[in-house]
């Protein structure tokens, strides 16, 4: 089973002047270079965020190296305030918009739509049936049963993805399908 992963690529430092940009430290093996190269405007870097990964959409433009260890990125809808919040937070990439990204390890959530979805007790929950990318807030749209169910695309519920069997593996909070499927 391949295990769905991310990368944490530095840390929020400081505000950059009016417009909601963030100063990101690089951790010590990640380079300008690799972050240019492997993010694009339609890519989400991950903040973490009370222990959980969130997806935030860089703005047009919105990478740029600032020095040897520190480059500026501006988020969609980011502005100068909601910028404040998010010094200290750590940063992540999914380990697919790496450059050296090895193929034949995950690349995209939208490879697995029709995979089966198991909780982590390995009952079965439903069906992968679309991916909805959504600025700051990717959801996965399963059928339980009929119904459908909208999960947000976060690395903390996503445990395992089994390409051989065709299955996701999630660790939802107790209740979660439940409280959801209620009428």
């Amino acid at each position: 089973m391949k295990q769905l992963s991310f990368k944490q690529i530095g840390s929020f430092v400081k505000t950059h002047g009016v417009h909601g940009q963030l100063a990101l430290n690089l951790a010590e093996n990640i380079s300008f270079d690799s972050i240019e190269e492997g993010l694009n405007d339609e890519e989400a870097v991950f903040v973490e965020l009370d222990s959980i990964p969130v997806p935030f959409f860089i703005s047009e433009n919105g990478i740029r190296n600032l020095n040897q260890r520190n480059i500026l990125i501006k988020l969609d809808d980011i502005d100068d305030k909601k910028a404040n919040r998010l010094i200290g937070c750590n940063v992540f990439i999914e380990i697919g918009q790496l450059p050296n990204y090895k193929e034949d390890e995950f690349e995209n959530i939208e490879d697995c739509i029709g995979f089966s979805v198991y909780n982590s007790d390995l009952q079965y929950i439903g069906k992968f049936v679309e991916f909805i990318k959504m600025k700051g807030n990717p959801l996965l749209r399963l059928d339980v049963k009929g119904k459908e169910l909208l999960i947000p695309l976060a690395s903390d519920f996503i445990q395992q993805v089994d390409f051989e069997k065709s299955e996701i593996h999630m660790q939802l909070p107790d209740g979660y399908i439940d409280a959801l499927l209620q009428d």
